[in-house]
């Protein structure tokens, strides 16, 4: 930098503020600021920051800050001497191919030339900050306007500036009419090639699902848009009326106002027109267009469009299953859940391992999904990700590193931290409660004026739940989608936004409690989803989730976002409470953070396996049991893990998993007659639904019981599983049918009424029942009479997976003082012993403290079983704990 450059930077402080001309609307200075980083972007191939998306660690990686903790500190000062939330020297920071940042000013001016006191501080960044930190940082600076000549000489001379004179206007001209992304066109050619029953629509979400079957349906007379919410029966409504044309008769099937109704002779009016297009919520297709549309078939002239088809009932799906033409339309479709949970090898209970053709896995939408869905169009997320249609996201948990504070208190300095530390500006939090909305967005408020030192006029908060209006709902979602982009918004939802909501703003979503369950994987991806659509404001936007995982737990959900992603793994971080201590203390959080990272990842490497690994490795299970043992796993076989190893053989023989070559030949090795199954005849396939239920009524008639369950004719006809889906309501029956088969047997609908949950608390005592009586935890696979998988809930207790409460917590210690002592299990162990060695595995008596001899503990359960007066009053209710024991693998 030139002497002279020098001392009009020095001399220009003073002066700065007073000769700075204002534009006249703010509109204007932002919009040329977002266009100067777009124009840098495009012509230098950088990344580029708009300062109103530049967190703290970008600062720190540019060399604008020193410390995290400064960034704080520079915010609590400020607080105390100024409400200025103008940036200071910068409107944007460039990342070049080289990782080296550089700094960016726009100034939007037309009455007179720049000086050097009116750019004091661009020039303070640059010189003394950045280009100290990496040498061949530079500043570019754009301006409508031109510099004083000594000015551009001296920024000429000194190397670190670079300017150009850029003219822009604001534009107030129609954008351009929609093109179809050529995704699209492939899907709307595989949609016209020609398909009949359900077909399945399967992109992503913010990829346009709505504009793709809105294109598609032009080629029908007359549309039918089923969605699950209000809301979205409207918006399909809108959007699909707006590519067929206003000369389409619409209409809007919903108890709401606003021009809906639910009068069936309005439907059937409208339906009778040339042209028809009606949109409707679940609920109104299940009753009103039951009654006016879905009474009789409908042929391939009509098109039904069911909208996140994963939300569809079995029920909803059997009414349609008489329309030629059914799209469902979904980014996370229940298939996928039966593929990875049974197909593909999902473990543990009721996870619907096998073909499900007895109706084991309990849901008859997933057995139709399975079965009679043929997908015709799949965009995946990570291609959509990968050609930019959507942004790209990352995982954050936190890294927690001694005594742990108040619960919400640290959910709240996680949820600042990340914020603030990426720049993210607008999250949605999910709650588990009103309550806690409300509790949370308290704190939050709380922790980012103490600690953070956020103004009262940078933080927003709002809370939507069910019980919020549909005009409230609006009014918070239009502040939180179109506020000061200088502004931190943190919005508290329960389940109503998980779906359904177009919010390109948002930039983040924390899940205060993730779930243990491996079904709970859709809920998840829809969530993230909230926050990966494109924002035109934020060009470098990473979608950020952010999980409450304290205990460092895996939760099976993630498996399947490997499936989605190949990249996951790499976009999985640790996050430090740490980070923002003073000094030193900080660089060395920063580190510990990097090394836990990367052990998480390779923690996860191994726990979240694809569905293709899982797949894999149940094979392995069944040839080393057939090794092993001699035979095929028993269909009820349940392996020392608790997977279903018995009905996931039953899938493999029947079919309904998927099997490469080398798979297929492993299994023939292990037993040659291993896919020696019983076919099903060309007749017993044939049968129709009355010819079925004679079959039920005389083998009823001849035995005088019902089939088994897994009863099969001698034609091959399942006829055991056919009964049980005419007891669940699987298979819909007329009246007439209905009395032929209770006439045979008249009690074959009744049904147990399924047993009602019990609460945490009393899970609790159970199990503090069962160390007083026993001295011991129960067994991991200790059910009781009731069906309370007691052992499971112990395991999950004593691991983390199950919150309680502190009085709840000295209940359990009362009855055993070291119940909550885990012993774990290294990975240089478990590979030395195997998958199903117990050398590794501390035993229940260790894990509780006992001391005495194997064979002593045994004879004190036994006389505890015989002595116990709980015990006699549970066999006198007829409620005696029950230990299922699988067979020894």
């Amino acid at each position: 930098m030139s002497d002279s450059m020098i001392g009009a930077v020095a001399g220009a402080k003073a002066g700065a503020m007073a000769s700075i001309a204002v534009p006249s609307t703010l509109a204007g200075w932002l919009s040329y600021e977002h266009f100067v980083c777009e124009h840098h972007s495009l012509t230098t191939g950088h990344d580029v920051f708009h300062w109103s998306a530049v967190g703290d660690e970008l600062l720190l990686a540019s060399g604008f800050v020193d410390g995290l903790n400064q960034a704080r500190a520079a915010r609590i000062e400020r607080d105390r001497t100024t409400r200025s939330r103008r940036e200071y020297g910068l409107d944007g920071i460039a990342r070049d191919q080289n990782g080296v940042h550089h700094g960016i000013q726009a100034k939007l001016w037309r009455t007179r030339k720049l000086t050097a006191a009116d750019l004091a501080t661009f020039v303070n960044v640059v010189a003394f900050r950045m280009s100290r930190k990496e040498a061949s940082a530079r500043g570019f600076l754009y301006t409508t306007t031109t510099l004083q000549q000594d000015l551009q000489d001296d920024f000429i001379r000194s190397g670190l500036f670079h300017y150009r004179h850029l003219p822009f206007t604001a534009s107030s001209a129609p954008p351009p009419p929609l093109q179809l992304r050529p995704y699209q066109q492939q899907a709307l050619e595989a949609l016209a090639a020609g398909w009949s029953g359900f077909g399945a629509l399967i992109m992503p979400c913010g990829t346009g699902k709505t504009i793709t079957f809105a294109n598609h349906a032009r080629r029908y007379r007359r549309v039918i848009i089923i969605s699950p919410l209000r809301v979205s029966a409207r918006q399909n409504l809108d959007r699909v009326g707006d590519v067929l044309g206003r000369a389409w008769p619409s209409l809007l099937v919903d108890a709401d106002a606003g021009g809906a109704t639910r009068d069936v002779n309005e439907v059937r009016r409208v339906w009778a027109e040339d042209r028809a297009l009606v949109s409707s919520t679940y609920k109104s297709a299940m009753d009103v267009l039951r009654a006016a549309i879905f009474c009789a078939p409908l042929d391939k002239t009509t098109l039904v469009v069911v909208d996140e088809a994963h939300n569809a009932s079995a029920d909803l799906l059997a009414m349609l299953a008489g329309c030629a033409r059914v799209l469902l339309c979904t980014a996370t479709p229940t298939a996928a859940l039966s593929d990875d949970a049974g197909g593909a090898g999902g473990d543990g209970d009721g996870d619907g391992d096998g073909d499900g053709s007895d109706g084991s896995d309990g849901d008859g939408a997933q057995r139709l999904w399975r079965d009679s869905v043929a997908t015709l169009f799949r965009y995946s997320f990570a291609d959509a990700i990968g050609d930019k249609y959507i942004c790209d996201y990352e995982i954050r948990l936190p890294l927690i590193e001694g005594e742990r504070g108040d619960e919400m208190g640290m959910q709240a300095r996680f949820v600042l931290d990340g914020l603030l530390r990426t720049g993210a500006r607008r999250i949605i939090v999910f709650c588990s409660s009103r309550e806690e909305c409300d509790a949370f967005t308290g704190t939050v408020r709380r922790v980012a004026f103490e600690f953070h030192g956020l103004a009262a006029d940078e933080l927003w908060t709002g809370t939507i739940t069910c019980d919020v209006s549909s005009r409230r709902r609006e009014e918070l979602l239009r502040q939180f989608q179109y506020g000061d982009p200088a502004v931190t918004y943190v919005l508290a939802a329960v389940r109503i936004l998980d779906e359904a909501v177009d919010i390109p703003r948002c930039d983040s979503v924390c899940i205060l409690h993730p779930s243990q369950d491996a079904g709970s994987w859709r809920r998840m991806i829809q969530r993230l989803c909230r926050a990966v659509r494109l924002d035109p404001q934020n060009a470098q936007k990473v979608a950020r989730a952010f999980l409450w995982l304290p205990d460092g737990d895996v939760p099976r959900c993630l498996r399947v976002l490997r499936d989605c992603d190949p990249e996951f793994l790499n976009k999985l971080r640790l996050q430090s409470f740490a980070a923002y201590d003073v000094g030193g203390e900080a660089a060395s959080a920063l580190r510990r953070e990097a090394e836990a990272t990367a052990a998480a990842q390779q923690e996860y490497r191994v726990h979240c396996l694809t569905s293709e690994e899982i797949k894999a490795a149940k094979i392995g299970r069944v040839v080393e049991f057939i090794r092993n043992n001699g035979k095929r796993p028993s269909r009820g076989c349940i392996a020392e893990d608790g997977s279903r190893i018995g009905i996931f053989t039953d899938g493999l023989r029947h079919g309904n998993v998927l099997l490469s070559a080398d798979q297929r030949h492993r299994l023939v090795a292990a037993d040659a007659g291993f896919f020696d199954v019983r076919p099903c005849s060309n007749a017993a396939k044939n049968l129709s639904k009355d010819a079925k239920i004679k079959c039920v009524i005389d083998y009823i008639g001849q035995t005088g019981k019902r089939p088994p369950q897994g009863w099969i004719a001698k034609d091959g006809f399942r006829l055991g599983m056919f009964v049980n889906n005419l007891r669940q309501g699987a298979v819909k029956v007329s009246v007439e049918q209905r009395q032929r088969l209770e006439t045979a047997d008249p009690a074959i609908f009744c049904l147990a009424p399924a047993p009602t949950k019990a609460t945490v608390d009393a899970k609790v005592n159970r199990v503090a029942e069962y160390l007083q009586e026993h001295g011991t935890k129960p067994p991991k696979r200790h059910v009781t009479a009731s069906g309370l998988k007691l052992g499971k809930f112990a395991d999950n207790l004593r691991s983390g997976h199950t919150q309680i409460s502190e009085a709840q917590r000295q209940r359990l210690t009362s009855a055993c003082p070291s119940f909550f002592a885990i012993q774990r299990r290294t990975a240089t162990k478990t590979a030395a012993t195997g998958s199903g060695a117990t050398a590794g595995r501390p035993s229940s008596e260790a894990a509780c403290g006992a001391e005495q001899p194997q064979a002593d503990v045994l004879k004190r359960q036994l006389q505890g079983v015989a002595d116990s007066p709980s015990k006699r009053a549970r066999q006198q209710n007829g409620e005696d704990d029950v230990v299922l024991s699988p067979p020894a693998i």
